[in-house]
Formats: structure tokens, C-alpha cells, sequence
């Protein structure tokens, strides 16, 4: 479970600097959505919980990660939906 928090930060971490440094990619995304520029915050913070606090703060941050998976499916499906009814009515 700690190497999967681990390589789960590890792929945020890479994804926000874009793989070279410099920022960019992740990050940049996030803090383009309102609000977004919280997310990388929380999750080193989660990371750094875990870190020093073993298997109930890993199975807490595993939990959070499932969640947050769990919604964006759910609002990007809701995105897709409103999306396919915006060209719809474009084209009627």
C-alpha cells in the first residue's frame, strides 16, 4: 500500500513538472479550473501524512484517491452529457 501512495504521488509529481521540469503539465492543467490549484497541495499533504503516519493514514489516502476517481468519472460523464446536448441543439 505505501508503494502505491508513493508511485501514485510520484506520477502527480512527474505529470505537474511535464516530465522535464520547469512546471507545466498537471499543475498547470489544475490551475486553469477554478479552484483546482488546491488539489496539488492536499495531495503532497496526503503524501506527507502517510509518510509518517503507516497503514491507517495509507488506507485513508488510498480511500481519498478512490473517491476522487469516483467523482471525476461521475462529472466528466455529466460534461460528456452536457456536451453532446449543446451540439445537438447546435445542429437543430
Amino acid at each position: 500500500l505505501k508503494d502505491y501512495v508513493q508511485n501514485t504521488v510520484n506520477k502527480v509529481k512527474k505529470s505537474s513538472s511535464g516530465g522535464g521540469g520547469g512546471g507545466g503539465g498537471l499543475e498547470q492543467y489544475l490551475n486553469m479550473i477554478p479552484g483546482g490549484g488546491e488539489i496539488m497541495p492536499q495531495l503532497t499533504k496526503m503524501y506527507q501524512i502517510t509518510e509518517e503516519h503507516g497503514d491507517d493514514a495509507q488506507k485513508i489516502a488510498k480511500e481519498a484517491i478512490k473517491e476522487i476517481e469516483d467523482v471525476l468519472k461521475r462529472r466528466v460523464g455529466e460534461a460528456q452529457d452536457l456536451a453532446k446536448k449543446a451540439n445537438e441543439k447546435r445542429k437543430s
